[in-house]
């Protein structure tokens, strides 16, 4: 999620797990605050590493393997330094390194709970992880833990975090209820135009797990739609569009292949899990084919991607994003927060209800 979002969440853990240590003898109090917040930025560092990535791929090493659980250790240690100049910082270094190994264990965990993707299990498997249960940006959600943090720190109490990890937690468990519920929705929309699914994602909207993004892989096409999922009341549906899945031989058939070419759409194909496209109209680079991930897009129910790679006619690879080609632009932005909001808060005469499935179906 966004690097506030993180801050907090580190700080509520690490300050809920050792705001009070009796191996101290007292109150670890606003250093397990700031020893968590800290541990939960650590693993976002990974931004320095930026320039060995692959130009054409500069998403390769952001929430790579500093995001991985093997690497909470090694966070914790590092976030815990700074702490280690002051005297008070040296006299609680095991509480704090406590607080600070906690707070960075939460990080590669609140990634992977949104669509982006995250490598929590690398060595261990090379591909990213995602579980689709929060949106990469989700204001109740932070503001839950800004709460929590500020009454902490003004009381110089526990309980305030306590209750906004287990408001958080209980914020969480919602929202893989939701996408259960959405992935149930692609089903049974999926089954009545007859498909038959190879692979299937829904993606929760910006701010919120009501909404979600249906995308779903069948007869060689990628199908979007907009699914929305109302807390303990009826799943419905907009139908959206569908276009062919971007393939090599596609690609081949229009710009020279060399190695790297392939590497390049090979790389772009897997951090997309499988959902790339060809980006047409405005959006599209003017030279060249243009490649896009359409997992997460501009529209809910369409394909207006955000990023992927432009070929060259002869093969080469660059990196491309939609910002700054219509992509970007105030009244484009405004258009799709506002209807992403409608969606969420007035849902009426933009879906229709699924028919739930007959029993033994």
């Amino acid at each position: 999620m966004d690097f506030i979002t993180q801050n907090l969440l580190g700080a509520v853990a690490g300050h809920a797990a050792c705001g009070r240590s009796r191996r101290d003898g007292g109150t670890l109090g606003r250093l397990a605050l700031a020893a968590g917040a800290l541990g939960g930025a650590v693993p976002d560092f990974d931004f320095l590493l930026q320039q060995l990535a692959d130009p054409a791929m500069p998403w390769q090493l952001h929430r790579h393997f500093t995001h991985a659980f093997v690497f909470i250790p090694v966070a914790g240690v590092l976030a815990t330094l700074p702490f280690l100049a002051f005297r008070s910082g040296r006299r609680r270094f095991g509480v704090i390194l406590a607080a600070a190994t906690i707070g960075c264990a939460t990080h590669g965990l609140l990634d992977n709970l949104t669509s982006y993707g995250t490598h929590v299990l690398w060595p261990f498997r090379s591909g990213r992880t995602a579980w689709d249960a929060m949106s990469i940006v989700d204001p109740i959600f932070t503001l839950v833990l800004l709460l929590g943090v500020l009454i902490a720190t003004l009381r110089d109490r526990v309980r305030p975090t306590r209750v906004a990890a287990a408001v958080a937690a209980a914020y969480i468990a919602m929202g893989f209820v939701q996408h259960g519920r959405a992935l149930e929705a692609q089903q049974t929309l999926a089954a009545e135009r007859g498909h038959a699914v190879v692979r299937g994602r829904t993606l929760p909207t910006v701010g919120n797990w009501i909404v979600f993004r249906s995308i779903y892989e069948a007869d060689g096409r990628l199908w979007a739609d907009a699914v929305r999922v109302a807390p303990f009341g009826d799943l419905a549906v907009r139908e959206g569009r569908s276009m062919p899945r971007f393939t090599e031989e596609m690609l081949a058939s229009e710009v020279a292949i060399t190695e790297r070419t392939r590497v390049v759409l090979r790389g772009l194909d897997a951090f997309a899990d499988g959902f790339v496209g060809r980006v047409t109209g405005p959006d599209a680079a003017p030279d060249g084919v243009t490649v896009g991930d359409m997992r997460i897009t501009g529209m809910t129910d369409g394909f207006r991607p955000l990023w992927g790679v432009r070929f060259d006619r002869d093969g080469a690879p660059h990196a491309w994003d939609a910002f700054g080609r219509g992509g970007d632009d105030e009244e484009t932005i405004r258009a799709v927060l506002g209807g992403m909001l409608a969606d969420v808060v007035r849902p009426e005469g933009r879906f229709r209800v699924l028919a739930s499935p007959s029993p033994g179906d």
